[in-house]
């Protein structure tokens, strides 16, 4: 394909460069378009290659406490809580996708903020993550002590446990889908099968 207009392509959340390299334009320097990768890896690209890194770091403490309150529409300079958003912020490392997870929870089951701290502090001691128990990450929150991964798993399983059982099992069903071939009728329809009444349409959807 030949364009002489502008073009962006993005790899997003890219593991390996031979997964990606066979998809990049031929003579990619003398087109109108760019490339954009993003991934967890850092050595991902050769050094040697013609690219611009940049490295994305998790939002500070106040960055992220002040993303946590917007979502919730609260008053970023006088809430009360101010430092209770922080603390949440640091126990998901500042990452952006955590953090609204967090705050769709919050308004969702209308927990206390020190509510969920403390939620937090116990799935730590109860997956082993917490080593003692003044391990309950105040503001001063080491970074490395939780990785990508393992901060999304705190949030999802924290999060997700407000659906419904059959809310949940039809998540993890098409978490092994590809979701862009998941036909919308296909979850939202009129079933006739009973294993299936919870999706009915006419049931209306929780």
């Amino acid at each position: 394909m030949h364009t002489d207009k502008r073009w962006l392509l993005v790899f997003d959340n890219a593991l390996h460069w031979t997964d990606i390299a066979r998809y990049l334009p031929d003579a990619l320097g003398r087109s109108r378009g760019s490339v954009l990768i993003t991934s967890q890896t850092e050595s991902l690209i050769e050094p040697s290659r013609n690219v611009t890194k940049f490295r994305l770091e998790p939002l500070n403490q106040r960055a992220g406490s002040e993303m946590l309150l917007s979502y919730l529409g609260r008053d970023l300079k006088k809430d009360p809580e101010k430092h209770l958003a922080k603390e949440i912020s640091a126990f998901v490392g500042g990452l952006p996708v955590a953090i609204a997870h967090i705050a769709g929870y919050i308004t969702f089951s209308q927990i206390e903020l020190d509510e969920l701290i403390e939620t937090f502090r116990q799935w730590r001691k109860r997956t082993g993550v917490a080593t003692d128990e003044a391990d309950d990450l105040l503001v001063s929150f080491r970074k490395a002590s939780f990785s990508y991964d393992e901060t999304l798993t705190m949030v999802w399983e924290v999060t997700l446990r407000e659906l419904y059982e059959d809310a949940r099992d039809v998540l993890n069903i098409l978490a092994h889908l590809n979701c862009e071939a998941v036909p919308q009728k296909m979850l939202w329809s009129m079933h006739e099968d009973p294993s299936l009444q919870f999706l009915d349409i006419r049931e209306g959807i929780r």
